[in-house]
């Protein structure tokens, strides 16, 4: 068996800000991780942290790019069980996605959809919950009843056997806190809850 790590985060940007209202989702994101630092997270977003229209797959870090952009970020950390066949089969997905980053772009139109349930596919187009959502059926830990294409985080977040580790601000996560270097949004910058 073998841990991973469902992240669901809440930047307060205006981008996901404005995406909230029209969703009426808290969480607008989600990002999948194979260690509990969230140092490594695997999801479709921006390329550019300061651009939200220019994106697809990427590698976060939970202490970097619109994070460290949001330091009132949000987020709400699931742990779950995998095989060890599901574990490989899911790093070998990622791994694809990471030799072929360059051909993927973000699914924005498809994302805009998703509060009416219309589906809109295009080849290698994806937002985060709908690139987790496929990953999970091709590892059979989700069955096709929502189409990936119309996956809210929400969605995942309701249909997933997963425990809660940690709801709460990014720096008050309590494995950054033991981290060597901790966690220093707020050494610079006052804390901002917006």
């Amino acid at each position: 068996m073998m841990e991973i790590y469902v992240v669901f985060s809440k930047t307060g940007t205006l981008f996901s800000r404005m995406l909230s209202r029209v969703a009426s989702f808290k969480y607008m994101h989600t990002s999948l991780s194979f260690n509990s630092n969230l140092s490594e997270m695997y999801s479709f977003g921006r390329l550019n942290p300061r651009n939200p229209l220019l994106g697809g797959f990427v590698k976060e870090n939970i202490q970097d790019g619109v994070y460290q952009l949001s330091p009132h970020s949000e987020i709400k950390v699931y742990r779950m069980q995998l095989s060890s066949e599901q574990a490989a089969q899911l790093k070998a997905e990622i791994a694809n996605f990471e030799h072929t980053a360059r051909e993927y772009k973000y699914n924005l139109i498809g994302l805009l959809f998703i509060p009416f349930k219309v589906r809109y596919v295009r080849k290698r187009y994806y937002f985060c919950s709908q690139f987790v959502s496929e990953l999970f059926v091709k590892i059979a830990i989700l069955d096709q009843s929502i189409a990936p294409e119309w996956t809210s985080p929400e969605d995942l977040i309701n249909v997933l056997d997963m425990e809660l580790v940690y709801e709460g601000f990014i720096h008050t996560y309590p494995y950054l806190l033991n981290q060597p270097n901790g966690f220093n949004y707020y050494d610079h910058q006052a804390y901002d809850d917006r």
